[in-house]
């Protein structure tokens, strides 16, 4: 699909070929989680 989203902070980004980069403002610390455009888990970070 390539699009990676940030459920928490409503945040949508499309992964391209090769290095992608996106920013936003997290408002909270803990753990956060982003998924695929279906919803299914990809990876965790931690905002801290």
């Amino acid at each position: 699909m390539g699009v990676t989203v940030i459920p928490k902070y409503d945040v949508a980004y499309r992964i391209t070929l090769g290095q992608s980069q996106f920013t936003f403002t997290p408002t909270e610390t803990g753990t956060v989680w982003a998924t695929c455009s279906m919803g299914g888990k990809e990876f965790q970070f931690n905002v801290v």
